[in-house]
């Protein structure tokens, strides 16, 4: 069965989000069976959709990726949340470094509820042992919620005063602040305005940091996230003009150059844990991609000269291809960088080959 397949089963039964959200919600939690093994072994089984539905085993991330698709089918907005939660195995001695579960949130009637799927269900590896779904994890009340469950991105507590990580710790300081928080679940998502997804990525990993900046998942992503804000605003270099391109490349450059070292800092300070094998790849691809935006620069140069005539071209052709060949030399520098050992090398070899040639062929033109 598909994720399409299920969701037009519910869509004959639910007609308004609150009945599609709950059918989604239901079904999730009374045919998915909490994988116990993979739990106990600290194996993190598959959680895409399509093979959740297929074994119809999960940890949480399965049971909330899996929600998330049925209510993507269903025309229902939802988000998949992350965070810090004290189910089974939670020893109140040791403190929350890294986040530890995944649930729901689910817009209706333009309020944000929360949900958790996995909690909801009474299936384990024994499938003799289901009885029913528990409903006091759909839609549970914020501050009932809050008291096991605390989000990785704060606005999604729903909460005003927002609670710290040290007050989930401390029981007793949680209660007293959750006695007096306002619940605040109007559409949140809309607070911020950002240009691009990028930018909001970015600004999510930051508020997630932020609020535990022991968290070392999130000092990964939110270097993740500036690389590829980087890789967006390179790709906006394409819209330059031969008018603009050589005075504007330099404010790209300062913009790409800043967001790659945010982002390789943040690889640095990742020296343990299962994110350290990848920091070390993005480390040398922060470098890689110096190297392909001064190729690119160089490019871009070039393509902008072509719709011109003959004319329009000659007053211009000293400057840029001196311009072209500054911008390879950069290039060079930094594939010359790149380790043997590297994802990155091959092709960084195949860009020096490249401009070996073009900046022969500049030269070439430049002479005639």
């Amino acid at each position: 069965m598909s994720s399409f397949t299920l969701s037009s089963q519910i869509n004959k039964i639910a007609f308004t989000d609150l009945e599609k959200a709950y059918a989604a919600f239901y079904w999730v939690a009374s045919n998915i069976t909490y994988d116990v093994k993979s739990f106990l072994e600290d194996i993190t089984p598959p959680y895409q959709p399509k093979e959740v539905l297929k074994t119809k085993l999960a940890v949480c991330s399965g049971y909330a990726y899996l929600f998330k698709a049925l209510c993507d089918e269903l025309g229902v907005t939802s988000q998949v949340l992350h965070g810090y939660s004290k189910g089974y195995g939670y020893d109140p001695r040791q403190p929350f470094n890294l986040s530890n579960h995944s649930w729901n949130s689910v817009q209706i009637n333009n309020r944000w509820y929360l949900l958790d799927a996995t909690w909801a269900t009474s299936r384990s590896n024994d499938r003799s042992t289901f009885t029913s779904v528990n409903q006091a994890f759909f839609l549970t009340h914020p501050k009932e919620f809050i008291k096991d469950h605390l989000p990785e991105d704060p606005k999604w507590q729903l909460l005003s005063p927002q609670l710290s990580l040290e007050d989930f710790e401390d029981n007793t300081s949680a209660q007293m602040k959750i006695k007096y928080a306002l619940v605040i679940n109007d559409d949140i998502e809309h607070i911020e305005q950002y240009v691009d997804i990028g930018t909001r990525e970015v600004a999510l990993q930051k508020r997630i940091l932020a609020f535990n900046t022991k968290n070392t998942n999130a000092v990964y992503k939110l270097g993740v996230a500036l690389m590829y804000q980087a890789l967006d605003t390179m790709d906006t270099m394409h819209r330059l003009n031969y008018q603009n391109v050589l005075s504007a490349v330099p404010e790209y450059k300062y913009r790409i150059y800043d967001l790659l070292d945010q982002a390789a800092l943040h690889f640095e300070r990742v020296s343990t844990g299962p994110t350290y094998e990848s920091s070390q790849t993005f480390l040398t691809e922060t470098t890689y991609q110096k190297g392909v935006f001064n190729y690119e620069v160089a490019q871009i140069i070039y393509d902008t000269t072509i719709p011109l005539t003959k004319e329009e071209y000659e007053p211009l052709r000293t400057e840029f291809a001196e311009a072209r060949i500054a911008y390879y030399k950069i290039a060079r520098e930094y594939f010359k960088n790149i380790p043997s050992s590297s994802w990155y090398y091959e092709n960084s070899q195949s860009y020096l080959r490249a401009i070996e040639q073009e900046q022969k062929d500049v030269v070439t033109s430049l002479n005639q």
